[in-house]
């Protein structure tokens, strides 16, 4: 939780720095940046390495980031998470500029886990029945959990739905109590 609220921060601070018809081509930068990063063993290795010094790392950064074209902004933000050692959350800071993205277009990333998938017909009712909570356009992400008995779990900012059997076993096993 607490890297959430860190990356978040970044995400947030990063944002305020373009203007609203700007701020949608900033993210997807700042997320194509953190997917290479991220996906290269290399390069997370090179920045996990203590006998690397700053420099070298802001350098390797630097490069990586030369790729997708000049990006000064998005350069001083990761020197700055290299000098504070935040680069372990940028699978948070990925998460968090997918979530203002889809804030930004009057979205909301809804995580659903589910020992098996959805029928078409299942999702879209589910799909219709969180847009009614938020009022706000769903986009379900399924992610397969072998560990749940049966039902589904999901996530929808920090308002968890749980219709696991699990839950349901245990709110009974309350009620006997």
């Amino acid at each position: 939780m607490r890297n959430t609220i860190v990356a978040k921060r970044y995400v947030d601070a990063y944002s305020q720095c373009f203007s609203d018809s700007e701020v949608q081509v900033s993210l997807d930068t700042l997320i194509s940046l953190s997917e290479i990063i991220s996906s290269s063993e290399a390069c997370v290795n090179a920045l996990k390495n203590p006998l690397i010094n700053v420099e070298k790392k802001s350098k390797l950064i630097s490069a990586v980031l030369a790729t997708l074209g000049n990006h000064p902004k998005l350069e001083n933000m990761f020197r700055l998470m290299l000098k504070k050692d935040r680069l372990n959350i940028l699978a948070d800071i990925i998460d968090e500029a997918n979530n203002e993205k889809a804030r930004l277009k009057n979205e909301v990333i809804a995580e659903v886990e589910t020992s098996i998938g959805f029928d078409p017909s299942s999702t879209a009712l589910f799909q219709n029945y969180l847009q009614k909570q938020t009022n706000k356009k769903i986009i379900l992400k399924f992610k397969e959990n072998k560990n749940l008995l049966g039902g589904f779990k999901a996530k929808v900012g920090y308002t968890v739905y749980d219709f696991t059997l699990d839950n349901s076993l245990q709110k009974l096993k309350k009620t006997f109590n």
